[in-house]
């Protein structure tokens, strides 16, 4: 699945984090604006907003380090994650793959983009499209039930603007808003998505396993395929009387949608939390793009991330509960001659004094139940002659579990990763 590029904000994941493709994505986002997310089977792909990509999760094939290895030094504008392999696009057009490759979905999806300027891309589990920027449609890899020759027929004669593939079927959207479909239709997935659009002009479309979403340009929702856990009923009431915005149907059984007013709807089966947790951490934020995956969701949430001027002696600073983000934590810093501080995760970064000589005493609280954690201390030095301050590892006692980075200038980004 393949997510356009909105406003920059804030990653926050929920769900299924076996491989690390939850807890590993959100520590490397930390600190970063994130405009573009992919949710593949095992693994995740996250852009910044200067173009970097960040991967995290399942590695089996290189899905992970060999897309982010063939991406070093270049600004990335688009992504996709599949079962195990996953595709990039830079700002020149140049289509980069990596991962397992046993029906050509990469080597062949390269091979057909060679000389052409790539716009879109999207990954299902064994095969790859992409879209030139003349609107040519390309597909290449595992082509059971016609999920690849079926959609480029399709596509013939159409001007492609976006495409989305799934484990057993392909979309596609024209530039005239319609919407075309190829492979498995064993509940209704093809057909029924395609009598959905009917007479409407289409924005944006996701393709699962077994069921499609599409969004008309008025915002309307559509929805077709197997609803054993309410990932199509389901979504499609949640939606009513909403304008919807874009929406991803996960790898299985899973449906997210976003409003006009950056609200996340969910629906589908919860049994890792992916639903229910990722509501819980955009509530009270604006959403801008969302990945639904395997049994696994990410979302990007607007976070100005931005404490203002700095004092002296200040750093700003964020905290993350990278596993279970949906539980809430603090990040309490209590220091000699200076009132309490603390950090909530999950919530937007703040100002934090470290104007005390001596080690500052740090306590992770959960909140609900109220109960201490872990403690530990961390050492501040302060250069006079630059203003930095650093955070001196040998003096320092950072509780097992908790780890930080520095992500420009005196803001550092802390992450609980029990």
């Amino acid at each position: 699945m393949t997510v356009e590029a909105p406003a920059a904000g804030r990653l926050v994941a929920a769900g299924n984090d076996s491989d690390g493709q939850v807890s590993g994505i959100v520590e490397s986002a930390q600190g970063r604006r994130i405009t573009t997310v992919a949710a593949g089977y095992y693994h995740s792909l996250a852009l910044t907003d200067d173009g970097t990509l960040l991967a995290a999760g399942r590695d089996e094939y290189g899905q992970v380090s060999g897309i982010v290895e063939s991406a070093q030094g270049r600004r990335i504008t688009a992504v996709a994650a599949g079962y195990d392999h996953s595709l990039a696009v830079t700002d020149g057009g140049t289509l980069l793959a990596a991962g397992r490759d046993e029906f050509g979905q990469v080597s062949g999806i390269v091979e057909s983009a060679q000389g052409r300027r790539i716009t879109a891309v999207a990954a299902g589990a064994w095969h790859s499209l992409a879209v030139a920027d003349d609107g040519t449609l390309l597909a290449a890899g595992g082509d059971g039930y016609g999920k690849v020759s079926g959609i480029l027929k399709a596509a013939q004669g159409h001007r492609i603007t976006t495409a989305s593939a799934s484990a057993s079927h392909s979309l596609a959207v024209t530039d005239d808003g319609t919407l075309l479909a190829a492979g498995d239709d064993g509940y209704g997935q093809v057909s029924g998505i395609l009598k959905a659009a009917q007479g409407h002009r289409i924005t944006t479309a996701s393709a699962s396993a077994l069921h499609s979403l599409a969004v008309t340009d008025d915002g309307t929702l559509l929805a077709a395929g197997d609803d054993e856990y309410g990932q199509v009923s389901g979504i499609l009431k949640a939606a009513q009387g909403h304008r919807i915005t874009t929406a991803s149907a996960g790898t299985w059984y899973n449906s997210l949608a976003v409003t006009d007013d950056g609200t996340l709807l969910a629906a589908g089966d919860d049994r890792y939390g992916q639903m229910s947790g990722i509501v819980e951490a955009t509530r009270g934020h604006r959403t801008s793009t969302v990945a639904a995956g395997f049994f696994y969701s990410l979302a990007v949430v607007d976070d100005p991330g931005d404490c203002g001027p700095l004092k002296a002696h200040q750093i700003c600073a964020s905290f993350t509960k990278a596993q279970a983000p949906q539980d809430t934590y603090t990040l309490d810093f209590l220091a000699t001659g200076t009132p309490e501080q603390d950090l909530t995760s999950g919530a937007p970064a703040r100002a934090v004094d470290t104007v005390s000589p001596e080690p500052t005493h740090i306590v992770v609280r959960r909140v609900d139940p109220p109960r201490d954690v872990a403690t530990g201390s961390v050492y501040f030095t302060h250069d006079p002659a630059t203003g930095e301050i650093t955070i001196d590892d040998v003096s320092s006692e950072l509780p097992d579990g908790l780890t930080y980075r520095r992500t420009d200038g005196n803001r550092f980004a802390f992450t609980w990763n029990r």
